[in-house]
């Protein structure tokens, strides 16, 4: 448990209500411990695994559709900006923006308006 609040940087019974609901719709297993009968090992399942995959695709798929839905100018706007800020990372040194929330939503689940199906 505390591995797992370390990780994901919340309280133990935010943790374990996260275990909770990611069990109960077939995304982890919770084993005994190997070491520890009081331990309790998580894994993720297949489908624990899947899920992540399936939504990059969506949004994948959802960029896509946008971007070619996009006047030809404004997709120029969208690469040179694209181009600029790749530079400017390169520059720092850094290969990705990083994200704040992304330790905190290891799935990468949508937040906010997302999460109810509306795309902004």
């Amino acid at each position: 448990m505390r591995a797992a609040c370390k990780i994901v940087a919340s309280a133990p019974p935010n943790v374990s209500r996260m275990g909770d609901r990611l069990q109960a719709i077939g995304f982890l297993e919770r084993l005994p411990g190997p070491d520890n009968r009081r331990e309790i090992a998580l894994r993720l399942t297949t489908a624990g695994k899947r899920h992540p995959q399936r939504i990059r695709q969506q949004r994948e798929s959802m960029l896509h559709q946008a971007t070619n839905s996009m006047p030809s100018t404004e997709r120029r706007a969208l690469r040179t900006r694209r181009a600029s800020d790749t530079a400017h990372r390169h520059r720092r040194g850094t290969r990705q923006t990083p994200c704040p929330l992304r330790s905190l939503n290891p799935l990468h689940w949508p937040t906010g308006q997302a999460r109810r199906g509306s795309v902004k």
